[in-house]
């Protein structure tokens, strides 16, 4: 019976990675609720939309989310200008959300635009920039900790997972070294 610990690992590896993924998709999906509250835009083909912030710490954040990813894939472009107007940070995303600190090296107005790379049709944003304490107040905390938290739980059970895996390897090994000199008093 003792050699059986390794199933009993990959049942429970398996279980608790389920419960994480679950967890996450939930508080994901709640995140991006929050996100969605601060206002939905549509953004025609090759056009762009633009959010002004100030900033007036070391530290920048941004978070583009687009709601009807699932129905309409995105290709678009994502740019922040410091006060001055130098470019800070430009990414191109294809994802139903992206977030991203960045350095703000002076106080002042931070402009994210978020370009509509398709020629073919309109996509719908929802941004906010702003200081990363700013964000978290806006899209909640407890749901950015519960994320994490979640994200954690599903690492634990790939590990679980893991040390399961490794322990039937061994144990097979066992079992084998066991039979080849006769000896099959754990096999029972």
């Amino acid at each position: 019976m003792r050699l059986q610990r390794g199933y009993v690992l990959l049942l429970a590896g398996g279980a608790i990675v389920a419960a994480g993924l679950a967890a996450s998709l939930y508080y994901v999906s709640e995140f991006l609720a929050e996100i969605e509250r601060t206002g939905v835009h549509s953004i025609a083909p090759r056009d762009s939309f633009e959010v002004v912030q100030g900033i007036g710490g070391t530290q920048g954040a941004y978070f583009v989310a687009f709601p009807g990813y699932e129905e309409n894939p995105v290709a678009a472009t994502i740019r922040v200008t410091d006060p001055s107007g130098d470019t800070v940070v430009e990414r191109e995303i294809d994802l139903p959300f992206y977030s991203e600190q960045f350095a703000a090296q002076s106080a002042g107005n931070y402009t994210l635009a978020v370009l509509n790379s398709s020629s073919d049709s309109a996509v719908q944003v929802s941004a906010i920039i702003g200081d990363p304490e700013t964000i978290a107040e806006l899209v909640g905390t407890s749901t950015i900790a519960s994320s994490a938290v979640a994200s954690f739980i599903v690492m634990a059970g790939i590990a679980v997972l893991v040390a399961g895996g490794a322990l039937i390897v061994l144990d097979r090994r066992r079992t084998q070294k066991m039979k080849q000199y006769g000896d099959l008093s754990d096999l029972k």
